[in-house]
């Protein structure tokens, strides 16, 4: 915070008085990085595949040109210490990455593309694997990579739907 307040020219109390806490101000920022540089909806190729891949490889392309990864992280370990700042994050963050691929399997589910599938479940095994090589840095994150998880993902849909009786815990 000294140091956004001394770049900014302004107190400190001043800052605090926009973001309450560093993790507000963060998350503040990369809602803005990223609202400015991602497209409002992914190419509509006419097929899910097409979709997904024009609306994930630019966002994981701008996922590894910053340190995004830390300070995801960071934002996450915040998540489990404030209730309020979760939602905030939840609203700021994760919906927006969500909304434009939660878009393509929407129009594949109208296209008859896909057989009726719960999205969010699947919107979690296309980011799953994305967010746990952002934030583990065990392996590299790039189109190929990319290219797979969309093709094991859209292998998966079929099973996923007949195993779609099965119970599930949900964490919240």
């Amino acid at each position: 915070m000294d140091e956004v307040a001394a770049r900014a020219g302004v107190s400190k109390a001043t800052i605090y008085r926009w973001w309450r806490t560093k993790e507000a101000l963060a998350l503040d920022t990369l809602y803005h990085e990223w609202d400015t540089a991602r497209p409002l909806t992914p190419d509509n190729t006419g097929a899910l595949r097409g979709d997904l891949l024009s609306f994930l490889r630019p966002w994981v392309r701008r996922a590894r040109s910053r340190p995004f990864g830390r300070i995801v992280a960071e934002l996450v370990a915040a998540v489990h210490a404030s209730p309020e700042f979760r939602e905030q994050y939840q609203a700021r963050f994760v919906e927006p990455r969500r909304a434009p691929a939660r878009i393509c399997f929407e129009r594949a589910l109208e296209r008859g593309e896909i057989p009726p599938i719960d999205v969010d479940f699947a919107l979690d095994l296309v980011f799953g694997p994305i967010y746990h090589r952002l934030l583990h840095v065990h392996a590299p994150l790039n189109d190929r990579y990319i290219e797979q998880v969309v093709d094991a993902v859209l292998r998966g849909l079929p099973q996923a739907t007949e195993n779609a009786g099965a119970s599930v815990v949900r964490h919240e």
